[in-house]
């Protein structure tokens, strides 16, 4: 009886041992695959036209140097939405026209936007601040 004992006592060690080792060696390997995850570089931030609502459709996009815009229909409406790239932000979402080759668009503090032949111009008061082509 003592003798069956020690081979149980014996054979749960040699378990034990086992299954330690296996843990450890499981651990070791996720550890690495975190090291190597952790390693990867960041994916830069994917930034294109968009529209800010769910509701309406992206017809098509338009990227300056320095904007995104994006032309959106909900229905039979359609509005220009301007982002500014650096720093990300919002600058219009205006009710537009679309005629042929041209969009144009005016918010409500004074500025004008129109998209033709491959140029965003930007109007304040009638006065051109910003113009650049269309990439």
């Amino acid at each position: 009886m003592k003798r069956q004992l020690m081979r149980f006592v014996v054979g749960i060690g040699l378990i034990t041992g086992l299954l330690s080792s296996s843990c450890a060696a499981l651990q070791l390997q996720q550890s690495q695959l975190f090291t190597a995850a952790v390693d990867l570089p960041e994916p830069e931030p994917i930034v294109s036209p968009v529209c800010p609502r769910s509701d309406w459709e992206l017809l098509q996009g338009f990227e300056t140097p320095q904007y995104f815009l994006a032309l959106c229909q909900q229905g039979e409406m359609f509005y220009l939405v301007g982002y500014k790239k650096e720093p990300l932000a919002l600058i219009v979402v205006a009710p537009a026209q679309v005629e042929n080759d041209r969009i144009t668009a005016e918010d409500g503090n004074k500025y004008s936007y129109e998209i033709r032949h491959g140029t965003l111009t930007v109007k304040r008061s009638g006065n051109i601040i910003v113009q650049e082509g269309i990439s």
